[in-house]
């Protein structure tokens, strides 16, 4: 359950933190479009409806217009690039790696030490969680 609490957290901070200026220029240019026709429809065809309407939910249009903000401005946390002269693309997800279907890559340390009493082998480490997972205590 943490964990798409945690994506969505990390998410929507890395939109807030990489889109702030795009997001606040839309929150401040819907609204001005907005009442611009607004205005129009009121001065040239002589409806201020429209005008009306908008000033009675000015507060609804800019909840509505910060909830679009971010959801055009979303964040995935997923990055991928080709490497250079090669058709090798590398994928950087923040996800539980044990359960991607995909080719992935565990780091270890150069002698493959597989003692997991908290001296080589952390369980909480990618490592040891892989070990866990598919050899339990059937290493040998």
């Amino acid at each position: 359950m943490l964990d798409w609490v945690y994506k969505f957290k990390y998410s929507l901070y890395l939109t807030f933190k990489r889109n702030w200026k795009q997001m606040l220029s839309f929150w401040f240019a819907v609204p001005g479009v907005a009442f611009t026709f607004s205005e129009i429809m009121d001065r040239v065809f002589n409806q201020p409806d429209v005008y009306a309407l908008l000033r009675s939910n000015f507060v609804l249009l800019l909840a509505a217009t910060f909830l679009i903000s971010i959801c055009l401005n979303w964040q995935a946390l997923k990055c991928s690039h080709f490497l250079a002269g090669t058709d090798i693309k590398i994928t950087l997800l923040v996800r539980d790696i044990l359960k991607q279907k995909d080719a992935v890559v565990i780091s270890t340390n150069t002698t493959f030490d597989t003692l997991m009493d908290d001296e080589f082998i952390s369980i909480k480490s990618v490592q040891g969680q892989f070990q866990e997972k598919y050899y339990h205590n059937n290493l040998g």
